[in-house]
């Protein structure tokens, strides 16, 4: 199933079948709201459907990093079981380079979040868990986790994988990434700003590889840089505007462009529904924006699979 995807509501959503009847190729959808969202029912009847379980991390990890990287790992070990149906990649600690996913407030501090030092101490923290989860749950599939574009996390490197900053925060993380990980990782793509979609972002053949299309320059990196073949899944392609007249050609573009890359595993667009929409999702709720939303489903349901290149 080389199709597009969706992230699902961090709530129960108010028709699931709804956002399920276009046969999405995966899901992404937060560790408690598996069930709300059926995505263990979807997932019987699609085998082949990719499902990224995510696990937000404790905001104050840096506070007693070794005693809470042991506790969250154990925490969610403790559900695999349940969640062992699903085949799922497990990610457990996006965006740790934003600063409220710091538990702090104050958007003046950003800075303290991209830096070297910073990559470094939270490297750490999260090859840490991923030590101890490998431990406890030795068959569950890691996927490095993202983070914010643009912000350090990969120097931003040329389109051969050179870097062009004096560091990249994935220096870091590139053993973990490969010991851990299976050298897969999660990032985000933003076709867009605070606006909403940007079509240059998207198309525009300078600007769309800074972009849209990053997550290329962080394959050529890991190569370049790091000697791994990566594979990727985009969990959060966003920065959109759903009410855009031509959204529906936005997504099958960027979903062509994009799924026929072999090692690109998977893709999930941002998002479906958000109870607490915030200037983050603003433009991008499907449910909120899109005014004939059942014909906008069955446009994508006769979309066909993506064939990707040869490798």
């Amino acid at each position: 199933m080389r199709r597009p995807g969706i992230v699902a509501p961090p709530a129960p959503p108010t028709d699931a079948s709804l956002m399920l009847a276009w046969r999405p190729g995966a899901i992404a959808c937060h560790a408690d709201f598996l069930r709300p969202n059926r995505v263990f029912a979807y997932k019987a009847q699609n085998p082949e459907a990719v499902i990224v379980v995510h696990f937000p991390h404790p905001q104050n990890w840096h506070t007693d990093p070794e005693t809470i990287a042991v506790q969250h790992a154990r925490q969610i070990a403790a559900r695999w079981n349940e969640l062992r149906p699903l085949d799922p990649f497990v990610c457990f600690a996006s965006d740790m380079n934003l600063h409220h996913q710091n538990g702090d407030p104050n958007p003046a501090n950003q800075p303290l979040y991209e830096t070297a030092q910073f990559y470094e101490s939270a490297g750490w923290w999260i090859t840490r868990v991923a030590q101890v989860l490998k431990s406890l749950a030795p068959d569950m599939r890691l996927v490095a986790p993202p983070f914010d574009p643009g912000r350090g996390e990969d120097g931003n490197p040329d389109e051969n994988g050179n870097i062009t900053q004096p560091f990249a925060g994935y220096d870091f993380l590139a053993d973990a990434i490969h010991a851990y990980f299976d050298d897969t990782l999660a990032c985000h793509a933003y076709w867009g700003d605070a606006n909403g979609s940007n079509k240059a972002r998207l198309q525009d053949p300078q600007l769309a590889p800074r972009h849209a299309f990053r997550w290329r320059r962080l394959l050529a990196l890991c190569k370049t840089r790091y000697n791994i073949k990566a594979r990727l899944i985009i969990d959060r392609a966003t920065n959109f505007a759903a009410y855009d007249p031509d959204f529906f050609d936005q997504l099958v573009y960027f979903s062509r462009h994009t799924l026929r890359h072999p090692r690109v595993l998977a893709l999930t667009f941002y998002i479906w529904e958000d109870p607490n929409p915030t200037a983050e999702t603003l433009f991008a709720v499907w449910t909120q924006y899109i005014l004939d939303l059942p014909g906008f489903v069955q446009k994508l349901a006769a979309l066909p699979d993506v064939q990707p290149l040869a490798a």
